[in-house]
């Protein structure tokens, strides 16, 4: 299981409900918020294949459409108690990851795509609903090639998501996950995407490192 795939996954319940939104809605230019996942037995993507994944997770975060950027900070927590706490930033028109774990900060190639703006998906509109006194629009997504189906809960007046709930297509493997959003805000956020010292410091430390090298390549 690759801990990446599970902390995108927010962003994949969200693109689907925009291609039958109000207009106004797709002239956004990203959007913040916190969200909360819960997971049992639900198939998601890992690399090239797709597994069941049981896990509980919670952050904040931050995408940039037209900049291609996206923060993230997380807390996944697996079966055995095994938890995951940190934070990344993806830059999609360098193709960097950073990510901080335990005050210590990673770079890498970014191994997923960052959308520059919100793709149509086939999305359905079914009706709507109330989640306690709160109104929505009720969305489906059930794409042919897809082992799960989406319903998803969307507020068009304020252009926002509220909740998402996930299912196993196969009855006899059934899985479930569901996704909340905290505090959604139609736009993103711009000093989420500010580097933190410990990540600042590997940037220098990579570029120290390939001077180097180009010095000694000079040589020959």
């Amino acid at each position: 299981m690759n801990i990446k795939n599970i902390i995108i996954i927010f962003f994949l319940l969200k693109v689907v409900v925009y291609s039958q939104s109000e207009n106004k809605c797709l002239d956004a230019n990203g959007f913040t918020t916190s969200y909360s996942i819960s997971s049992f037995n639900t198939i998601f993507p890992d690399g090239n294949h797709q597994v069941e994944m049981s896990f509980f997770e919670m952050g904040n975060t931050s995408l940039d459409l037209e900049g291609q950027r996206q923060r993230v900070d997380y807390l996944v927590v697996m079966p055995g108690g095994v938890s995951l706490i940190g934070s990344y930033w993806a830059f999609g028109k360098t193709n960097q990851f950073y990510e901080l774990v335990n005050g210590e900060c990673t770079l890498s190639q970014l191994e997923f795509t960052l959308p520059s703006s919100y793709p149509i998906n086939d999305t359905k509109n079914i009706g709507t609903t109330k989640i306690g006194q709160f109104p929505t629009d009720i969305y489906i997504l059930d794409e042919i090639a897809s082992p799960v189906i989406q319903t998803i809960l969307y507020d068009i007046k304020q252009c926002a998501m509220v909740s998402s709930i996930i299912n196993n297509k196969d009855i006899t493997n059934p899985g479930f996950a569901t996704m909340n959003y905290l505090n959604f805000e139609n736009s993103y956020t711009e000093s989420w995407f500010d580097l933190p010292n410990e990540c600042i410091s590997q940037v220098n430390r990579v570029k120290s490192e390939y001077k180097s090298i180009s010095n000694v390549h000079k040589l020959f």
